[in-house]
């Protein structure tokens, strides 16, 4: 018989959820949104008792889950994940919790098409992380208010919001909020033509999301980066730089990065001249983007498509991919950006 120390104390049982909730922050900070799900469920069905303890791993479970399935395009899942966990927030009374779940559903809200409740979800999370003093939270709150300005065509709100979150979030160190905050504003400033500026913010953000290891973070912040080395005549660097970023978003099944991150490789493609590939490319990002709704992403797809177009001489079927561009816009409510795309497709039928 084998001998044991009777002195010895008894191991711990696991705790199965906490092992779970444990890989699934994990999986959050990597951005791999299948294997967070994954996780996710695993804590949920485990789901046993109704102490406050439970109530917490469940809340948190249910928000991960949300944000996950909302990176996913799975917004109505997403939608009644965020509700469990804003339910089990207010019943633990987490404060930090609930306003998170606010950011969330506002997050959500809008990609659905649901502006003004989008905005009240959203404005009351900043009045709560503000009342409580969570400047993490806060910072998030206005990143989100900022990427809706973006949308709209307000970029220099956008900058000003995004520069206010990067001073809350950079003294607690890198994180994924930072590096979106970061990579945000590169891309508020490339819209405004501000190249230089947003190539060192753009730095900071694939340095931000190098350390924290989120494929999505690393995603955007490649292709808003390809975008400004193509600007500037180094197409080679683009073309490496666009290709990381559709990896790192094709691990994460990040798919409003991979629609983005595939256009940006079809307007590289024409820079290299290969206008078919560029067409070809930009076509299946048009689609990626019809099949899952997002009108945004369409949209700046439909403007490089347009320009590749134009590039080629084919004049009359860039106007129509324009004036697709410009309907969609309108209807986001970005009017300055449709404006400006209707001056470009002024002068794309001058003389003809």
């Amino acid at each position: 018989m084998a001998s044991y120390d009777k002195g010895a104390m008894p191991a711990e049982p696991r705790d199965v959820r906490k092992s779970f909730i444990e890989k699934a922050k994990r999986h959050m900070e990597d951005g791999k949104w299948p294997e967070l799900l994954l996780a996710m469920d695993a804590v949920i069905l485990t789901k046993k008792g109704e102490d406050d303890s439970t109530k917490r791993e469940l809340m948190v479970a249910h928000r991960m889950r949300a944000h996950a399935l909302a990176r996913m395009i799975r917004f109505t899942e997403a939608v009644a994940d965020y509700q469990e966990a804003l339910e089990l927030s207010k019943a633990v009374k987490d404060k930090v919790e609930e306003a998170m779940c606010l950011e969330g559903l506002g997050n959500v809200s809008w990609n659905m098409g649901e502006n003004g409740l989008a905005m009240d979800f959203l404005n009351s999370a900043l009045s709560l992380s503000k009342e409580i003093g969570d400047t993490s939270t806060e910072g998030q709150v206005i990143i989100s208010f900022s990427s809706i300005d973006k949308a709209k065509g307000d970029l220099e709100r956008a900058v000003d919001g995004l520069l206010k979150a990067i001073e809350l979030l950079s003294d607690k160190g890198p994180s994924e909020p930072l590096a979106r905050a970061y990579y945000e504003l590169g891309d508020s400033l490339i819209k405004l033509g501000q190249t230089d500026e947003a190539f060192l913010f753009l730095e900071q953000a694939v340095e931000t999301s190098d350390k924290v290891g989120n494929l999505t973070s690393k995603g955007f912040s490649k292709t808003y980066m390809a975008i400004c080395y193509a600007r500037s005549g180094e197409t080679e660097k683009a073309m490496g730089l666009a290709d990381n970023a559709l990896a790192d978003l094709g691990k994460a099944h990040d798919k409003e990065g991979i629609i983005e991150a595939t256009g940006v490789h079809g307007m590289i493609q024409f820079l290299n001249g290969k206008s078919d590939l560029a067409l070809q490319e930009l076509r299946q990002a048009e689609t990626m983007a019809m099949r899952d709704g997002l009108d945004a992403a369409k949209s700046e797809v439909l403007v490089l498509k347009a320009e590749v177009l134009a590039g080629q001489g084919d004049a009359l079927t860039a106007k129509i991919a324009y004036t697709e561009a410009i309907n969609l816009l309108k209807k986001l409510g970005n009017k300055g950006w449709a404006e400006m795309i209707e001056r470009e497709m002024a002068e794309l039928g001058k003389g003809k």
